[in-house]
Parts: structure tokens; C-alpha cells; sequence
């Protein structure tokens, strides 16, 4: 986790706990954020899933930001 977001340079968004459950939820194509939101995992991916939302609410955000730059001022 910590080493490679590290190593790429990326940001790291979470950490899942290993759980068994999760494993047989998935298989029988059921998201743990749907069968157990309140476990360490489910909340986990939940955090997980804010953490992407909002870095690309950010990146859109800073991106038309840009663009409105570049089309005012040229490309």
C-alpha cells in the first residue's frame, strides 16, 4: 500500500482490511458496501470510493479551469 502509492507517486486513497467475508460476497457478485456497510471493509471501500470522487471533482474542477484559461487566452 504506503510503499507503492510511495514509489509511483501516487496518492494512496485507503487501506481495506483482509476479510474472508468479502471474498464469498464478491464471488456471488455482492458488494460489501451493499451486504455489510458498517464493517471495517465496507466502510473502508465507502472512504475509498469518496476519496476518488473527490480528487476527480478537484481535477475536473481545476481542469475547466484551464480550459476557460486557454480558450480566453489561446491554446
Amino acid at each position: 500500500g504506503s510503499r507503492e502509492a510511495l514509489a509511483h507517486d501516487v496518492p494512496l486513497l485507503g487501506r481495506v482490511p483482509i476479510d474472508p467475508a468479502v471474498v464469498a460476497e464478491s464471488d456471488r457478485g455482492v458488494p460489501v458496501v451493499i451486504e455489510r456497510p458498517q464493517s471495517p471493509a465496507g466502510l473502508a471501500f465507502a472512504q475509498i470510493a469518496r476519496a476518488v470522487i473527490e480528487r476527480t471533482a478537484a481535477r475536473a474542477e481545476s481542469n475547466l479551469g484551464l480550459g476557460a484559461f486557454l480558450d480566453r487566452f489561446g491554446r
